[in-house]
């Protein structure tokens, strides 16, 4: 007997989540490989650093005005452990901005242990995100998917994604044009270009070109119907 066929629910952590996931991985690589003794290294890292860290703060505050005031309307009390945990972060976030400051003025002797304090820091952090992203794919999802409908789950989605400043925005792009599907981009500047000024879905374009590997950004351009250079 063939089984029923059952449509996947919009998931509306999916592709950011995605993009969280390898950008804190990343940045966990660039300090883990940072030499202490070399200050263009340094600022580099903690650029990169306090960029994740400024784009992880947007998101918790994205999500606890859009998504868990959404959640809590028709199912109130589903978001305390998270709005809990949310709390947690902004501390979080808090103690490794001034552990990067705490680096940066540190003396030479001591840089290479204020870097290595630094690095398991911000270990832990992403360990601890790791399993609450997890938590809210399964458990807030299971909550979204049954007090909204995906329509209404879009234009929560929607509303969320108009607040985000352009150049925070931006970086957001940067990171999941880079680390979702082909499917995913096709969509995203597909629905850019019918609804956004042609300036900002052009620059889009430049970000995912300038990230993407050339055969996937061939298979974007493509299937955007972009002329490809000779």
């Amino acid at each position: 007997m063939n089984q029923p066929t059952v449509t996947p629910r919009f998931d509306i952590y999916l592709a950011i989540h995605k993009a969280l996931r390898v950008y804190m991985g990343e940045t966990l690589g660039v300090l883990g490989r940072m030499d202490c003794e070399d200050e263009q290294d340094v600022s580099v890292a903690l650029a990169q650093l306090r960029e994740l860290l400024n784009i992880c703060a947007g998101h918790l505050e994205h999500e606890n005005q859009f998504v868990h005031k959404a959640m809590e309307r028709r199912h109130p009390g589903s978001t305390l452990r998270i709005a809990d945990e949310h709390i947690e972060h902004l501390h979080a976030l808090d103690d490794l901005r001034a552990a990067a400051t705490a680096l940066e003025h540190s003396a030479a002797a001591e840089r290479r242990s204020a870097a290595q304090r630094l690095y398991r820091q911000l270990t832990l952090f992403v360990a601890e995100n790791f399993e609450h992203m997890q938590f809210e794919e399964s458990e807030h999802n299971a909550v979204l998917w049954a007090v909204y409908a995906d329509a209404e789950l879009l234009a929560i989605e929607a509303e969320l994604v108009a607040s985000i400043p352009p150049a925070e925005m931006m970086v957001i792009a940067r990171w999941m044009l880079a680390n979702n599907d082909h499917a995913f981009r096709v969509n995203m500047l597909s629905g850019v270009r019918a609804h956004a000024p042609r300036e900002v879905f052009e620059g889009l374009l430049a970000v995912a070109q300038s990230n993407l590997t050339g055969r996937d950004w061939r298979k974007l351009a493509t299937a955007l119907a972009l002329p490809l250079a000779a």
